[in-house]
């Protein structure tokens, strides 16, 4: 196999792949999110140590919207507001959120709400 240059790259022959050492430890967190869209080597994707808690977020994101790690959501559901807006549109314990917002129309979730409970 030839040498994987970028994510994209990755991406199309991710189904070949045994060893994502490679990947998991590449400067570009790009590389990590294809991983946890394909649902690839989870445990390590948790464990990495990410240099931001935003790349660790966009990893979060991947993982919710592709199915994986529900076992983890539940910890998830208090974390910044792009991880709890994908679990949300995941469908994920919406009863929460709706409980934990007084206001639904008043709040950053608004939108998401409204458009689960009213479509």
């Amino acid at each position: 196999m030839r040498k994987i240059e970028s994510p994209l790259q990755l991406e199309l022959v991710i189904h070949k792949i045994d060893d994502f050492s490679p990947y998991l430890n590449h400067p570009n967190n790009k590389y990590r999110i294809v991983m946890a869209q394909y649902g690839k080597e989870i445990d390590k994707l948790l464990k990495y140590n990410y240099t931001f808690s935003s790349e660790f977020d966009d990893v979060k994101i991947a993982l919710i919207q592709s199915g994986f790690a529900e076992e983890h959501w539940c910890d998830w559901k208090n974390d910044g507001q792009l991880v709890r807006e994908a679990l949300v549109r995941k469908g994920y314990d919406v009863g929460y959120f709706s409980m934990t917002i007084q206001n639904p129309y008043d709040s950053q979730f608004a939108h998401i709400t409204r458009n689960i409970f009213h479509n």
